[in-house]
């Protein structure tokens, strides 16, 4: 039964790549189109039919294989941004699809993900310099932002505040 669902979820992912390929080339040498963006709302398209997490891998593995890494990319990055896949379901996609260096990069840049999610992403790097730098660059920006949440705290801080309300607050903010 696993083997029998396995297959037709490669074939869905293989039907859905090819779709994606035919629009990529029906808008290619048409101007004043992005083929990329006309693609990428394809491939969301026929996600969106089954939205499975499995499907979602496969797909743009064979999108990035066979289609365009452009095209990829951009989908995982609408996959961050839609209610019926989950940010684990983006992250899998990227840890699990070989991309380059290069398009990791922008899908930490541009993909609406958490600390935690974009710091598993940048595990994939393959270059260790660069991945210590967004590693580094990460922990920096989750930094800055609990401290603002702190300095927000501390403006709160006066003689009305109820001590259990400012324990919770300082609690949430020191946990991340």
């Amino acid at each position: 039964r696993d083997n029998k669902s396995k297959q037709s979820l490669e074939k869905l992912a293989e039907k859905g790549a090819e779709k994606v390929q035919a629009t990529l080339e029906e808008f290619k040498e048409e101007k004043g189109i992005d083929e990329v963006k006309v693609a990428t709302e394809a491939a969301m398209e026929e996600m969106l039919k089954h939205p499975e997490q499995k499907l979602a891998v496969e797909m743009i593995g064979n999108i990035n294989e066979n289609v365009s890494p452009e095209v990829a990319v951009n989908t995982v990055i609408q996959l961050t941004e839609t209610d019926q896949f989950s940010e684990k379901t983006a992250i899998e996609v990227a840890t699990k699809t070989d991309f380059s260096d290069e398009h990791i990069m922008t899908i930490i840049e541009e993909g609406s993900i958490g600390y935690k999610g974009k710091t598993v992403i940048a595990e994939t790097l393959k270059d260790e310099k660069i991945r210590e730098e967004v590693q580094q660059q990460l922990d920096n920006e989750e930094e800055q932002q609990c401290l603002k949440k702190l300095h927000s705290i501390y403006l709160l801080c006066d003689e009305d505040i109820n001590e259990s309300r400012l324990k919770e607050n300082l609690d949430k903010v020191m946990n991340n």
